[in-house]
């Protein structure tokens, strides 16, 4: 049986290399950009702010689904970070003047996004929600086949 001997000057050498192949590789991980699903959202500056106070409106709405109000339901400003959601009972002020052409976004979860573009003659939107037609599979517990019922093994309390 040999014993492998290894100096302390060679032990420091290779452990000084794996650790500036580590702090290298930790420097690429965070220096490489990631561009999953990020979208460009403009912001709005002072000029168009400016803008929008002098020639836009506030639009006020309600958003629904089968006669029930959708609370929290998301209501933006397309292709911007501006917007708010529904109160509890569904209506919503937005924060911003709209201006014609400007156009309006509505989601909640489970249901299809809607666009509404904004025209001279809007002042209140009534938005009713449509629910996402999306093929769900259905998930089935048990053995395929078999009407035997399934007992928990735990002892009762008395």
């Amino acid at each position: 049986m040999k014993t492998l001997i290894i100096s302390k000057e060679k032990f420091l050498r290779k452990g000084q290399r794996t650790g500036a192949f580590m702090i290298l590789a930790l420097l690429m991980l965070i220096a490489t950009p990631t561009f999953a699903q990020k979208k460009k959202l403009r912001k709005i500056d002072k000029v168009e702010m400016q803008k929008r106070k002098a020639e836009g409106r506030i639009i006020k709405g309600n958003v629904s689904f089968n006669n029930e109000a959708l609370p929290e339901a998301g209501v933006f400003l397309k292709g911007t970070n501006q917007g708010d959601y529904t109160n509890s009972k569904g209506n919503f002020t937005f924060p911003l003047e709209l201006l014609d052409g400007d156009v309006l976004v509505f989601e909640f979860l489970g249901f299809e996004k809607q666009e509404v573009k904004i025209t001279s003659a809007t002042t209140f939107l009534n938005i009713v929600m449509k629910e996402e037609q999306e093929n769900l599979d259905m998930v089935v517990l048990g053995q395929s086949g078999s009407k035997r019922l399934f007992k928990s093994k735990r002892k009762k309390k008395d």
